[in-house]
């Protein structure tokens, strides 16, 4: 699979410090590109969520917003864990929708 420049521009070193040493990830800084893609979501869903919902924080250098590396990751794995404990959670449900159907069916034969 071909990888777009996109991906290869967030995938790259962001900020790094002299002697080439990348920065931890709290201290690597997003351009709101960078977290738009990250999140797979458009620029007016990230405004929405740093002004009106405050989901994730910027940092205001200038004019420009950045958005720190770890705080987008840590978005991402909540993200994560939010879409398995729902998939769980509707998997419980069948099972219960299922359980019960079997019961009623086995009443009505005995």
């Amino acid at each position: 699979m071909h990888e777009s420049k996109q991906d290869e521009e967030f995938r790259s070193p962001l900020p790094e410090i002299s002697g080439g040493t990348p920065l931890p990830p709290h201290q690597q800084l997003l351009t709101v590109a960078q977290t738009c893609r990250a999140l797979r979501i458009c620029r007016r869903t990230l405004h929405k969520w740093t002004e009106e919902d405050r989901i994730l924080s910027s940092v205001k250098i200038g004019h420009a917003k950045r958005y720190v590396l770890a705080d987008v990751l840590a978005l991402i794995e909540e993200f994560k864990r939010r879409s398995v404990e729902k998939s769980i959670s509707r998997i419980s449900a069948f099972e219960r929708v299922m359980k019960a159907r079997l019961a009623r069916e086995i009443s009505k034969a005995a």
